[in-house]
């Protein structure tokens, strides 16, 4: 049987939970979420149970709903950017706090 020509190989994409999968961050994910969620939504947006594993822009609506609100695209897309913005700047000030979990350095 011929090789596949690069046309027909099949790419993978692999999907990373980074908080408990790639890393610990001592509650950083959890932090950042919530701060972009006040930072967007308004300072009465408060942090609510949300299902675990979840990706973050479900996190985000599950979050939205708990407290009433029902997000707009582009709060979606701002409260993304924010939790971005936050996220780095929290890691990059508590470096202390992270724990890379074993291979992953091998693996990235």
């Amino acid at each position: 049987m011929p090789p596949e020509s690069s046309s027909e190989r099949r790419q993978k994409l692999l999907l990373f939970d980074i908080d408990g999968t790639l890393m610990i961050t001592k509650g950083a994910s959890s932090r950042c979420m919530k701060r972009a969620g006040q930072m967007v939504l308004g300072p009465d947006f408060e942090w609510h149970p949300v299902t675990v594993g979840t990706l973050d822009q479900q996190l985000f609506d599950q979050l939205a709903t708990a407290n009433g609100i029902t997000p707009t695209p582009t709060q979606r897309e701002q409260y993304e950017a924010t939790y971005l913005q936050e996220l780095e700047r929290e890691l990059t000030e508590r470096q202390a706090d992270i724990t890379v979990l074993p291979g992953i350095a091998d693996l990235i």
